[in-house]
């Protein structure tokens, strides 16, 4: 059996796709594998937990185009004929990664920062 490696912040952001804050933002929220306090000024997340975070968050292609982390029930991402409450559902958007995280996190895609 091989050892859970201890990953650092570049590797966690390269794997998850997700910025510093974000990350902070879910784990404070429960919704993010908690970090590891591994001394007084560094910290790491068990790479087996990061990999299985994003397993769960995988969005088909089908839907998005793309692999991410997008609410899949968001109504740009929905199918044609799909809909949350029976009606038609608004044309497939081409989104951003940046975009779809603004989706996320409830800002409207066209607001830049």
């Amino acid at each position: 059996m091989q050892a859970d490696r201890i990953i650092r912040e570049p590797e966690v952001r390269e794997i998850s796709g997700l910025s510093r804050t974000t990350r902070w933002r879910l784990e404070r929220e429960g919704k993010f594998p908690a970090r590891r306090k591994l001394s007084d000024n560094a910290i790491g997340w068990l790479e087996s937990e990061i990999r299985d975070w994003v397993a769960t968050r995988n969005v088909s292609h089908q839907r998005t185009g793309m692999s991410g982390t997008a609410p899949a029930d968001h109504p740009m991402l929905a199918r044609d004929g799909d809909s949350a409450e029976g009606q038609e559902s608004p044309a497939r958007a081409s989104l951003s990664i940046d975009e779809l995280q603004r989706l996320s996190r409830g800002t409207p895609p066209h607001q830049r920062h």
